[in-house]
């Protein structure tokens, strides 16, 4: 599920205007977006720092050149409601 999240979010990150869950995702990961709504949540409030504070240091590394910045990507402070209805596509 922790997998399943964490590309969840870094396919909103990419592209926040389209829905980062699709059939072939779910296909394969047999979680529908529904069932990723607490823990994207978690790992996105980690993201943007509402949670774990002491992670710093990761959060330093990842602002790198050599890691493309990843940490400093801006991000929606909400995910859209509609992510988390099942995926009819």
């Amino acid at each position: 599920m922790l997998a399943a999240s964490a590309v969840f979010l870094a396919r909103f990150i990419i592209r926040p205007k389209q829905h980062p869950w699709n059939q072939m995702l779910e296909d394969y990961a047999k979680y529908k977006a529904s069932d990723l709504q607490e823990c994207v949540g978690t790992i996105h409030d980690l993201y943007l720092s509402r949670r774990g504070g002491a992670l710093q240091a990761v959060r330093d590394k990842y602002k790198h050149h050599k890691f493309q910045c990843v940490a400093t990507l801006p991000v929606s402070p909400e995910l859209p409601v509609t992510f988390w209805e099942d995926v009819t596509i």
